[in-house]
């Protein structure tokens, strides 16, 4: 598609500003070809727009929207269902429970110190990750 044709288009859609449709007006004024396009797009966009729409012969949609007007409402859990489902949730919150309750390091914060103050002496900071790269590259010989 040309730069003419969208354009054109733009225009019909009204999404010009009010200069440059000023200026697509001018060049329709001096212009009878660019006239003559624009009528052909107004007559193409009616003769679409007037179409009937049916669907596919090969669309799914039929298909699709078919069963579910077919389709059974939503049937009450089992009793067997409903125990096993309350089962689970029971497991799954012990298993939680359980998991979080293990011994391990303390995770009580000292007086004076932040939750995060153990972080310092475990994760490296930005600056000593720089020189540790540095000092591996020299030793690498690059």
């Amino acid at each position: 598609m040309n730069d003419d044709m969208r354009i054109l288009q733009s225009y019909l859609d009204g999404e010009l500003t009010a200069e440059q449709a000023a200026a697509v007006e001018n060049r329709l004024a001096r212009e009878p070809e660019w006239r003559r396009e624009l009528e052909a797009l107004r007559q193409l966009w009616s003769v679409v727009d007037s179409a009937p729409v049916t669907p596919d012969a090969g669309s799914l949609w039929p298909g699709v929207s078919a069963g579910l007007a077919g389709r059974r409402r939503h049937q009450p859990w089992t009793l067997t269902q409903g125990s096993l489902a309350a089962a689970a949730l029971v497991a799954g919150l012990m298993l939680g429970f359980g998991v979080g309750s293990l011994p391990g390091e303390s995770t009580e914060v000292a007086a004076g110190e932040t939750p995060t103050d153990y972080l310092q002496d475990e994760v490296p900071t930005l600056d000593a990750m720089w020189l540790q790269l540095g000092s591996s590259s020299e030793d690498s010989g690059s």
